[in-house]
């Protein structure tokens, strides 16, 4: 075991690799089959996404995976407020709105920082972290997907962003569940059927939760939200 600085650097080391490899195939996707907007920018939120899983299966601990997700966020945010003043920026990212890429990251990373720490250091879950973070990053993406093409009935439940649409929400709750489930077996301690019914009631949470957040800060209460759930479920069955 090396020291604290030299474990957050070989964590480090290896997720530029990973960004780099992810990366360089993407834009080489990009310049070839050129995806439309929406694709790549959900392509491009996969990689942030499964950036602080990557971290945690690297480093094998909660402290340098933490420690990671933060630094990463310091460093590159001050990056991107300077990149913003580039005219091809917004375009590159597929930005919505102005400031919307920093704002995001720095929103995801942190709290992916504090996910890690309290759902693996205090509480020695890391699989909650796994399961939160998949379940909201591929459902997010197949709403986004599903609901920008084939979205017609837009949903008028209390509490509900009625800009989203039905066959979006339902996109989101079936991969939620499939990614759950996948992601319980591969990394928690039980059985399948638990998985199932662990996968079963965390969906429609996270479904629910994407479609009552607004402005982008799903990328902290889904998988808050989810990683609550699944505590209390752990204490439970």
């Amino acid at each position: 075991m090396g020291s604290l600085p030299m474990l957050i650097f070989d964590c480090f080391k290896a997720y530029l690799l990973y960004l780099a490899i992810w990366i360089a195939g993407l834009l080489v996707v990009r310049l070839l089959l050129r995806p439309n907007g929406e694709v790549f920018r959900k392509a491009l939120h996969t990689i942030a996404y499964t950036s602080s899983l990557f971290m945690m299966y690297t480093s094998g601990s909660w402290l340098v995976s933490a420690l990671c997700c933060t630094i990463f966020a310091i460093i590159v945010y001050p990056l991107l407020v300077v990149g913003e003043h580039w005219k091809g920026y917004g375009a590159f990212f597929t930005q919505r709105h102005t400031g919307e890429v920093k704002h995001s990251l720095l929103l995801l990373f942190l709290s992916h920082a504090v996910l890690i720490t309290l759902c693996w250091g205090i509480f020695d879950k890391p699989w909650i972290v796994y399961t939160s973070v998949l379940m909201w990053g591929t459902g997010d993406t197949a709403a986004a997907l599903i609901g920008k093409k084939y979205g017609r009935h837009h949903i008028r439940l209390p509490l509900a962003d009625h800009k989203k649409t039905w066959e979006g929400s339902s996109a989101m709750m079936a991969t939620a569940l499939l990614a759950g489930l996948c992601a319980l077996r591969l990394t928690s301690p039980y059985s399948a059927p638990i998985c199932l019914l662990m996968a079963l009631l965390a969906a429609p949470v996270a479904a629910y939760t994407e479609l009552i957040t607004k402005n982008g800060d799903d990328t902290v209460t889904v998988a808050g939200a989810v990683s609550v759930l699944l505590l209390i479920l752990s204490y439970l069955l």
